[in-house]
């Protein structure tokens, strides 16, 4: 399977496009050419040649008359066009691909189209997104054929490593997380604090997405403790429904005393979480954590 793609400086738009084909052909073989004689005898074509035609395998999206968008109104570039053929076939579902499109597709198909979609909350502090990286690995002179390409194939081989982890832990998000967090919302005693015999912190956006009414979720560490996390607000990393006591952050030799929880062992300076020796401690730390004195 032969893809052409445009020569000279490289974007993370067709860097990711060209990865999701290496994922879905592996002896993909690729092209760098702005003639039309030489990436017209591709069998996949990647953002040139003036034309989107999926059934034909040709995506590009700089043509005028290019107006396809999404409901987020975010218009596609040749990653997310790529991805919208062959995303479902990679994830295994429509749920899967579409959660991969809205976390890392879009972004680079923004950036793409010269649209800002990220703000920073602190003056002078930055963002570095997947297009940043991209560009690292662009030579500073472009007119350096042989080093463009080296960077070309570096960019690849890191996007290609990146979408299939991706895609490995957003199949997991589905299809193993998804069913023991609705478990756990259905078992629950109280709706507001969930209990897991097996949790993940990448789970916590699940869990605000399918209970209104989760505060908390308690699930046991790798180190033999029980931990108490708050549930993050949708769509937020880190704002949350409800931190734990603020006279709880940064305890630890006296987090016991201070909590009334005889095994309680720590608190987060963030009060996001906090851990106990006990299921039971836990839980009792998230029953107090709940009391409206705080």
């Amino acid at each position: 399977m032969k893809a052409s793609t445009h020569d000279g400086r490289f974007h993370a738009d067709e860097i990711f496009a060209l990865a999701v084909l290496n994922l879905i052909f592996p002896d993909l073989e690729i092209v760098r050419s702005r003639d039309e004689k030489v990436y017209h005898n591709a069998d996949i074509i990647v953002d040139v040649g003036h034309v989107y035609d999926p059934d034909n395998l040709i995506f590009d999206h700089h043509q005028r008359s290019f107006t396809l968008k999404r409901e987020s109104g975010i218009p596609y570039a040749s990653f997310g066009l790529v991805w919208k053929q062959y995303g479902q076939l990679l994830c295994g579902s429509s749920e899967t691909s579409e959660y991969i499109d809205s976390a890392i597709v879009q972004a680079i198909d923004a950036d793409d189209n010269g649209i800002d979609i990220y703000e920073t909350k602190i003056g002078g502090i930055g963002f570095h997104t997947l297009s940043d990286i991209i560009e690292s690995f662009v030579p500073r002179h472009v007119d350096d054929d042989v080093n463009v390409q080296k960077g070309f194939d570096r960019a690849l081989n890191f996007a290609t490593a990146y979408m299939k982890r991706q895609i490995e832990l957003a199949r997991e998000l589905f299809e193993v997380a998804l069913p023991i967090i609705r478990n756990a919302i259905e078992v629950a005693e109280n709706p507001r604090i969930l209990i897991f015999k097996k949790f993940d912190k990448t789970w916590l956006n699940l869990v605000s997405r399918e209970s209104e009414d989760a505060l908390f979720v308690i699930f046991p560490t790798h180190r033999k403790t029980w931990a108490i996390r708050c549930v993050p607000k949708k769509g937020k990393k880190f704002e949350y429904c409800k931190l734990l006591p603020a006279e709880w952050g940064g305890r630890q030799k006296d987090f016991a005393e201070i909590s009334d929880v005889q095994d309680a062992l720590y608190c987060h300076n963030g009060c996001f979480l906090a851990e106990a020796d006990s299921l039971q401690g836990a839980d009792k730390l998230a029953v107090i954590a709940l009391s409206d004195s705080f």
